[in-house]
């Protein structure tokens, strides 16, 4: 699944926010379905619509740059208001969209801010899910979280958080070997972080995959949880100049 978007990025193609803007609306049905909020119901479906008509429309803006900065807050506080007040009785549900379009928005200012910086947080935010499954399958021991998530381990989640300084080191997005080992460090425990709260998510929903989306590995919260936060910690060391 991360193969043609990392794919996107490497060749800077607009498509990409194409891509993000499906992969957006498919975590936000996801997530509806998983909250219990009926589809069925016409003044649901009637708000659906003009949610994912805003996203889109936002989108395609922001595409061809007809936003100024001021509009796009103004935008995105618009969305947010307007989440809240579909969601306000399930305000788990309501943080997890908020978290799924503030990632997606993110992901296009890195696009445009440096294709190369996003390219590598997608590559050590794959390389801590590896490492994770890697570490825990062959190492075991005991659980982190076993009545939410079963299959994590701490051999687990160390052994991703050193595979990730060890590849963020390797790619350098910085000249100093201690803000690449920060870097590296926080992407893999924000994603670790992002899985986990997936992970409650569908434990509070009794369900074991997001979806069937992709046959065998879930939906698509499945597949990007872990990208939703380390997507937003990287705002970090990029606002402070660090990278």
């Amino acid at each position: 699944m991360m193969l043609p978007i990392l794919f996107l990025i490497w060749l800077e193609s607009s498509i990409f926010y194409i891509i993000i803007f499906l992969v957006s609306i498919g975590l936000y049905v996801e997530t509806i379905k998983l909250s219990k909020f009926s589809l069925s119901n016409n003044k649901n479906l009637i708000t659906n619509i003009f949610v994912i008509t805003f996203v889109g429309t936002f989108f395609i803006l922001k595409l061809y740059n007809f936003l100024p900065e001021i509009y796009i807050y103004l935008l995105l506080l618009v969305l947010f208001f307007t989440l809240f007040l579909i969601f306000r009785k399930k305000l788990f549900s309501f943080f997890i969209i908020i978290l799924i379009f503030l990632s997606s928005y993110i992901l296009l200012i890195l696009f445009e801010y440096s294709s190369l910086i996003l390219l590598y947080l997608i590559i050590v935010n794959s390389v801590s899910d590896v490492g994770a499954y890697l570490g825990g399958s062959i190492l075991k021991g005991p659980k982190i979280f076993p009545k939410i998530s079963p299959n994590k381990t701490y051999s687990g989640s160390i052994s991703a958080i050193l595979l990730s300084i060890l590849v963020a080191t390797y790619l350098q997005f910085s000249t100093d070997l201690s803000i690449n080992i920060f870097i590296g460090l926080f992407i893999s425990l924000f994603g670790q972080m992002g899985d986990l709260m997936e992970s409650m998510y569908k434990r509070k929903s009794n369900v074991k995959d997001s979806s069937y989306f992709i046959p065998g590995h879930g939906g698509f919260l499945d597949r990007f949880d872990s990208l939703l936060l380390s997507s937003i910690f990287i705002v970090i060391p990029i606002y402070f100049n660090l990278i």
